[in-house]
This record gives structure tokens, C-alpha cells and sequence, in this order.
């Protein structure tokens, strides 16, 4: 990755062509379109509602916070799309408070409903789904926010994806935001989403505006939170309950229909900054639950993205490892930044010299040598970015690894002790990388994503640097499946387990191989777009040749679908691909071939009820 450069201004030729495939591609597109449509229109809802008929279906709890006229119609809408589902729920509740609840007489009657008054309970929504999990009707728990009106095939989506899941804990799915007040189509945007992660959980309330919860799952998250002596009770108390149920699990635990199973109304400025300054202090409080000091506040810039901050209680030894062959410039421009703007005392710089030559780098790295400011590990041989970082490795003492490039400089205020902090926020976590700029302030990395045509992608590449990325995804703190080796913070144990960077990738996906192995390992790997850095991308080398082969045969299966970049956005556009449009139609065609596949066999319906729940007052 780090070996790649931006090029030169395309030639009227590459231009042609790049509009040559633009019309192929907007031919498929057509084609893709038309089938999609089709075969959605030839599929009966129905008949697929009754194939899934005998598996266990959840229960709804539909939670209403508010007693305004804007509230009851929302919650009017989402309980009569749940009433009109393909295949109904096992259960509905209510959870209101009273004024919401008076405009819905007539409606436990009708539609098999419960309606429990919130402001019984104190406003608290814990004790309110205490109540529903002690009614011992054992199935999974769909929580659905009353804003939000579910798709009619959702219940027949979630049943599906439940049952064909391998022991699932939880499940979400993507929504889709419309504007209430104009017809135009382009106003609808689709929430394509990743799959799970607790860490971009903290930085985004990614899951909403529906969480299925294995009951138990649920019923810990509810106890732990009755015990809170101020319980969240305002826009934020589902982002509460859905930080305190998911922290611990992992992304095998949950499950994620990648397809949109609910629609929300656009929501004005004023309203979303109210909900994302209460759901940043519910983080800050979730995060002091497991005793982590951080600041939590919400990005103006980026509406639901929270800028996650903690600070470190432990202050283990970095040791910072930084490649060079001359460069004199370069190499102190980096180190004398990186010095500057650390914020982190416990550090030592290493620098691997390839055999330089440059009077200027050579009297430098002498200098800083001889005041113990550095140390110079000499390295001889043809390059091999891997093979001479392995090398050097083994002449450091930190219990943390940063790999450096020699061309990153200009770090923001506290670059290192905030690498440093987010490793404590997870016990799991082996890597962590920086949002790199170009030096004209564009993006050059914030996270890297696989696929199968390009190999692997810089996200958000190119992109101005106020520019937050789809969803926020570039100001989002949050796992990836790789990030470049060009600033990473590496766990020395980690590295040392996997017998460190694979030194058959001399030049280039020497990186993502290493995060790949660190996540097969059962580690995670994070970007942390707090930290940041401009990087002038191999500006003293060029890359000679590729292990390409040997990546694709190792990591075939992780190209076909990365874990963190949604199938149906464009891995080079990064927004969603040409079949946005017809979203509706594309999730029909997916729904048919799920419920077409073999049926599990039936779980019990009665569970019984988990154990300390009473009914709430």
C-alpha cells in the first residue's frame, strides 16, 4: 500500500477510454436494472412468508420517548407497518408514555399489542423491556425505535437471517432515511452499513433504528443498566441499551441483513444535534462503565459521529521503527515532528539505514546517535520493506511497535499518545492506524478495504479533507480489515506470534497481510481518525515488483467480501452503486433466495424467562 503514487494527469486517450467504460457500465447498469426488477416483480411475498412460517419469529417492542403530536403519528406508523407485515411478529408491545398511549385505545385489542406506560416506569426504558423479557415469552427481542417505519418484509427478513445464522446474540440491519416533504427520489439516502463492530459501535450508533436481542443478551444489558443512579432516558436511552447488550460480542455474535429494513423520516438540524450531543455523553458514560476515561463529544460537521477521545491510564514503550535509504530531509522532517507533537514520553526512535550514502542523512542520524536520541540499525541487502522491519524489530524493547515511514510529518498535537489511548479501549486490539493527508490536505488512507478486482483500497482516497466520507466513515473511530504499515501501532506480542511481516511481500501487501493475520488471530485492527499525518507517499522509491499471486491465493475468500465495506457500494466511488434506485427490488430478489434455502430445523418456541427478572412496577 504504501508504495503506490497518485500518477499523472490522464492523456486525451486515457480519458476516452475512462469514458468508454463509463457507457459500458452504465449499460450494465440498465440491464442489471431491468432484471432486478423483474424477477422481484415474478416473486410472492406470500408464499415466501409461509415457507418461513414454522421458524421462531420475534417479538416487537416499539418504544415511543416523546408525548408530542409528532411522536404519536410516528408511532401510529411503525405499529400498523408491523400490523401489515408479510409475517407477522410473535408479539407486540408498546412502550409509551401515558399521553402517547391514550391516542392507541383500541389497539391491544385489535392487532394482539401491549401497551405499557413509560411514565409508570420513571421514563426508563430498561424497566420497561424488564417487563417485556419477565412476560417468559422466549423469543428474540426486536426493539425497534417508534421513528422508524419497518419495511413490510422485515419480520420475514429477521426470522430468516435468525434462524440461518450460526447461533446469533443479536442482529441489525440497514435503513433507509426519506424525506417526508418532497417526492424526489434523490432525497432518499441509503444507510449501507458494515458488519459489527463494538468499536465503531462507540463512535456511531451504527445499529439503529432496530436491534434483535437474544433475550438473555438483552436481560444482562438491563440489569446492569437498572443499577445506573442517573439512567439514560432521552433520545439516547436504545443507543444505551445497544452499547451495554453489544460491547462484549463479537463480530461472529451478530448478525447484519445487509439490505434496508426500515425507513426514517429526514430529521431537521435542530433535532439532530439534540440526539447526537445526548448520544455522545451516553458513549462517555458506556465507556466509563468499563472504568475508560474518555471525552465524547459530537462532530458538528458530521451529524451521528461521535469524536471518541480516552485517555490512557498505562504508559507502556513504544518503540518507533522508521525505514530510510538517504532522505535526509525527510528523515528529519519526520522525526523532529513526530518528536514535537508525540504528547508520549515513553518512546525510543529506531532507524533502519539502508546502506545511505547522503553525507547530510548519514552527519544527522551520527548526531542523534551519539546524544542517544536514536538509534541507527544498519540494513544491507536488495530492499525488502518487510524483511529489514523484522530485522530491526528484534534491536527494540517497546512493548508496542510503530512503524513509520520516513515521509510522514506534520502529526497532529498528541499523535502518539493518542494511538496509545485507543488500545486500551479493547483488550483485542493488535493494530492501530492514522488518517493520512496528501500534502495538499486531500485524503491518502483512512482505512483500507479489500476487493476482489483492485486487491485492496485506500477508503475515501483522494477525497477533500473536510469531507467526513460516506456515513461518516472517515471521521469515524472503527475496525477495518487493514490499514497501511505506513503509521501503525502494532502490539509487540501480536506481531511476534505471527512471526511478524511476511518477507515474501518485499514492496508492497506486506501490510494488509499482517492485519489480515492479526484479525484471522483473533485480534482487531482499528483506525483512529483523531490521529493524524500527512504523508508524501514513497517519494524516495518506487516499487519494482508485486507478490500479487501470492496475495490473491492466501486471501481469496476475505476479497470476495470484506467485512467492513458493505457489498453494494462502489469500492471506488465509495457510495452506493447503480442499483441504489431499485433497492426495494434488489432486497426482494435476496429475500427470495435466502427463504429459498434448506429451513433449520425449529427451535422450541417457550424459553424460559432469564432469571432475577420481576415484573416492572
Amino acid at each position: 500500500m504504501a508504495g503506490s503514487s497518485r500518477g499523472k494527469p490522464d492523456s486525451p486517450l486515457k480519458r476516452a477510454e475512462r469514458v468508454l467504460r463509463r457507457l459500458r457500465g452504465s449499460a450494465v447498469r440498465i440491464l442489471r436494472t431491468g432484471r432486478t426488477v423483474a424477477v422481484a416483480g415474478r416473486t410472492d411475498l406470500a408464499a415466501l412468508a409461509r415457507r418461513a412460517a414454522p421458524l421462531p419469529r420475534p417479538e416487537a417492542v416499539v418504544v415511543c420517548l416523546e408525548p408530542s403530536p409528532e411522536a404519536v403519528r410516528a408511532g401510529r406508523r411503525c405499529l400498523d407497518a408491523l400490523v401489515d407485515q408479510a409475517l407477522p411478529c410473535a408479539h407486540v408491545t408498546l412502550l409509551a408514555p401515558r399521553a402517547v398511549l391514550a391516542q392507541f385505545d383500541g389497539v391491544a385489542e385489535a392487532a394482539d399489542t401491549t401497551l405499557l406506560d413509560l411514565d409508570a416506569m420513571g421514563g426508563s426504558v430498561t424497566r420497561g423491556l424488564r417487563a417485556v423479557l419477565a412476560a417468559g415469552r422466549g423469543a428474540p427481542v426486536a426493539v425497534w425505535d417508534a421513528a422508524a417505519a419497518p419495511c413490510d418484509d422485515a419480520v420475514l427478513w429477521i426470522t430468516s437471517t435468525w434462524a440461518r445464522h450460526p447461533g446469533p446474540r443479536a442482529l441489525y440491519a440497514d435503513h433507509v432515511e426519506t424525506d417526508d416533504t418532497t417526492r424526489d427520489t434523490a432525497a432518499t439516502q441509503l444507510h449501507l452499513k458494515p458488519r459489527f463492530s463494538p468499536i465503531h459501535l462507540l463512535a456511531r450508533d451504527v445499529v439503529a433504528p432496530m436491534v434483535v436481542y437474544e433475550p438473555q443478551v438483552l436481560a444482562a444489558a438491563v440489569e446492569r443498566l437498572a443499577t445506573e443512579p442517573q439512567p439514560a432516558t432521552g433520545p439516547g436511552a436504545l443507543y444505551a441499551i445497544a452499547l451495554e447488550a453489544l460491547g462484549g460480542l463479537t463480530l461472529a455474535d451478530v448478525a447484519h441483513v445487509a439490505e434496508p429494513l426500515n425507513v426514517l423520516p429526514v430529521r431537521s438540524a435542530a433535532a439532530e444535534h439534540a440526539i447526537a450531543a445526548d448520544r455522545a455523553a451516553v458513549a462517555a458514560a458506556a465507556l466509563a462503565r468499563r472504568g475508560i476515561d474518555a471525552v465524547v463529544r459530537p462532530l458538528d460537521a458530521c451529524p451521528g459521529v461521535h469524536d471518541v477521545a480516552p485517555r490512557a491510564a498505562h504508559a507502556p514503550r513504544v518503540s518507533i521503527i522508521i525505514p530510510t535509504k538517504n532522505g535526509a530531509e525527510l528523515v528529519t522532517t519526520c522525526v523532529e515532528s513526530a518528536r514535537a507533537q508525540a504528547g508520549y514520553e515513553a518512546y525510543d526512535v529506531t532507524v533502519i539505514d539502508h546502506a545511505s550514502d547522503e553525507p547530510a542523512l548519514l552527519d544527522y542520524l551520527a548526531r542523534e546517535s551519539a546524544a542517544s536520541r536514536l538509534r541507527v540499525f544498519p540494513y544491507a541487502g536488495p530492499f525488502n520493506f518487510a524483511a529489514m522491519n523484522n530485522a530491526a524489530v528484534k534491536a527494540t524493547e517497546g512493548s508496542w511497535l510503530l512503524f513509520l515511514n520516513n515521509d510522514v510529518s506534520d502529526f497532529s498535537p498528541g499523535w502518539l499518545a493518542d494511538l496509545v489511548a485507543v488500545t486500551e479501549l479493547d483488550p483485542r486490539i493488535a493494530a492501530v492506524g492514522a488518517r493520512l493527508r496528501y500534502p495538499d490536505g486531500d485524503l491518502q488512507h483512512g482505512g483500507a478495504i479489500l476487493d476482489r478486482k483492485r486487491m485492496c483500497l485506500h477508503l475515501h482516497r483522494g477525497r477533500p479533507a473536510d469531507d467526513p466520507g460516506y456515513l461518516g466513515r472517515v471521521a469515524s473511530l472503527q475496525e477495518f480489515s487493514a490499514v497501511t504499515a505506513a503509521c501503525v501501532l502494532v502490539r509487540r506480542s501480536a506481531f511476534v506470534q505471527l512471526g511478524g511481516f511476511d518477507e515474501r511481500f518485499p514492496n508492497d501487501y506486506n501490510d494488509i497481510d499482517l492485519c489480515l493475520r492479526l484479525r484471522r488471530a483473533g485480534w482487531k485492527v482499528v483506525y483512529a481518525p483523531r490521529v493524524q499525518a500527512v504523508h508524501w507517499e514513497s517519494r524516495t522509491r518506487r516499487v519494482g515488483g508485486t507478490a500479487r499471486d501470492l496475495f490473491v491465493s492466501r486471501w481469496a475468500p476475505s476479497l470476495a467480501r470484506d467485512d467492513f465495506f458493505h457489498p453494494y457500494l462502489s469500492p471506488t466511488e465509495f457510495v452506493p452503486d447503480g442499483l441504489a434506485r431499485v433497492w426495494r427490488e434488489r432486497k426482494r430478489v435476496a429475500l427470495a433466495s435466502l427463504v429459498a434455502g434448506p429451513l433449520p430445523r425449529p427451535a422450541p418456541m417457550f424459553i424460559a424467562p432469564p432469571r432475577g427478572l420481576k415484573h416492572a412496577a
